[in-house]
C-alpha cells in the first residue's frame, strides 16, 4: 500500500497537472493551412476576429463577415471609402500598428487573428494561445489562395460563394486583358514608373503586384531593375528612367513646386511631365494599385490608359459601379464614382 508521503505526492501532482491545463488556452473544431503553410486549429464557426493587416477589412466585407470584426487596424481616416460602404467596421476596437495589446483580444473574446506573412503579431498573439491565420499574398496567384483561406476560415456557404464568384472574375478580367496585351512587341509597351511617395521619392519595382499589372495592361515598368514595394530612389535616377508614363499613388497629394525642391530639378524635365502623361491612380475601399480586392479594376483602367485602341468599348465608370454593388454589398452614386477615380475621399470623410 502507498504510505502518507506518497498519496500525497500524487494529488499534488494531479492538482499541478490539471491546474497547468485549465490555464492554457485550448481550442477545438478544424484545421486549416495558412499561407506559412502551418495548420491552424480554429473553431468551427467563429463569431469575434481581429484584422491586423490593413487589406483583411474588404475580404471580410465581402465574404459577408464583418459585423463579425471586433478588432481591426483599420481606421476611417485611413480607409475612408471602405468605412463609408461597410458602416459596420465602425464598431470594431481600432488599434494603432500591425501588434495588438493581447488584452484587447481578450476582452473582445477574439476566436482567429488574422495577420500579413511574417507579421511581428504572429508569435506574440499565438503566445496567448489566440488561434492566428497568415492571409499573406505578393501577387494574384497567391491572393486567390489567401481569399479562399479566408472563405474557409468564415465557414459560411455565403462566404465561399462569394469568394468563388471574386476569383471567377479576376480570372476572367486577367485572361480578356491578356489576350489584348500579350501580343504587344515591346517597342509598343510604354515605360510606367508607378511612384507611391513624392517625398520620400519612393518606386514600386519588380516582384510586385505593381508590376504585375503594369505588365499585363500592356506596359513595361520603368523601375524593373529594382525589387520590392516602397523603394526610395534618387531625383537622378529619376531623369535617368525618364518614363513615358507617371502613375501617382494616393499619397501623392503635391507635385514638386517649379525650384522648390531637388526634385523640382528633374520633374519639369521628364518626358511624362511634358506629355501630360501623369495620372493619378484610383482608390477607392482599398488603393486600387495595391494589395486589394479592386486589382480587376486596376488592370482594367491601366490598360485602358496604356492602350486606348485596344479598349474602346470599356466602360471604367460602369465597371466601377457594378464591382462595388457585386462585392462590397454598396451602390456609388455618379458623383462617388467621379471621386472614387479621382482618388478624393467620401463627402463623410
Amino acid at each position: 500500500m502507498f504510505g502518507v508521503t506518497a498519496i500525497i505526492v500524487i494529488v499534488v501532482a494531479l492538482l499541478f497537472w490539471s491546474g497547468y491545463h485549465a490555464s492554457t488556452p485550448t481550442v477545438s473544431g478544424r484545421k486549416v493551412t495558412d499561407s506559412r503553410g502551418h495548420q491552424v486549429v480554429i473553431p468551427d464557426h467563429p463569431q469575434h476576429f481581429a484584422d491586423l493587416w490593413y487589406p483583411i477589412d474588404e475580404v471580410m466585407v465581402m465574404l459577408g463577415a464583418s459585423d463579425k470584426i471586433t478588432v481591426t487596424v483599420g481606421n476611417k481616416p485611413l480607409l475612408p471609402w471602405l468605412f463609408h460602404m461597410a458602416p459596420d467596421l465602425k464598431k470594431a476596437i481600432a488599434i494603432k500598428g500591425l501588434v495588438p495589446n493581447v488584452e484587447t483580444l481578450k476582452v473582445t473574446h477574439t476566436d482567429i487573428a488574422i495577420t500579413s506573412s511574417n507579421s511581428p503579431a504572429t508569435p506574440i498573439v499565438e503566445r496567448s494561445g489566440i488561434p492566428v491565420i497568415e492571409a499573406g499574398f505578393t501577387d494574384t496567384a497567391s491572393f486567390q489562395k489567401s481569399i479562399s483561406l479566408l472563405a474557409e476560415m468564415v465557414n459560411t456557404d455565403d462566404a465561399r460563394k462569394a469568394a468563388q464568384d471574386y476569383t471567377n472574375q479576376l480570372q476572367q478580367v486577367v485572361a480578356s486583358v491578356r489576350l489584348k496585351t500579350n501580343s504587344l512587341a515591346v517597342t509598343d509597351r510604354p515605360r510606367v514608373l508607378h511612384i507611391q511617395s513624392l517625398s520620400p521619392l519612393q518606386v514600386d519595382g519588380d516582384k510586385s503586384i505593381i508590376n504585375e499589372w503594369i505588365t499585363v495592361a500592356g506596359g513595361r515598368n520603368a523601375a524593373e531593375a529594382i525589387t520590392g514595394n516602397k523603394k526610395i530612389i534618387s531625383s537622378e535616377q529619376l531623369a535617368q528612367w525618364n518614363p513615358d508614363i507617371i502613375i501617382l499613388g494616393r499619397s501623392c497629394r503635391d507635385l514638386p513646386k517649379k525650384n522648390g525642391s531637388p526634385l523640382s530639378s528633374v520633374w519639369y524635365d521628364l518626358r511624362a511631365v511634358k506629355e501630360g502623361r501623369v495620372y493619378r491612380n484610383p482608390a477607392g475601399a482599398f488603393a486600387w494599385d495595391r494589395y486589394g480586392l479592386e486589382y480587376p479594376l486596376q488592370l482594367q483602367w491601366a490598360a485602358q490608359l496604356f492602350h486606348p485602341a485596344l479598349f474602346p468599348s470599356l466602360d471604367i465608370r460602369q465597371e466601377t459601379t457594378d464591382f462595388y454593388k457585386r462585392y462590397l454589398h454598396y451602390t456609388p452614386s455618379h458623383e462617388e464614382v467621379e471621386a472614387i477615380l479621382a482618388a478624393l475621399p467620401p463627402k463623410d470623410a
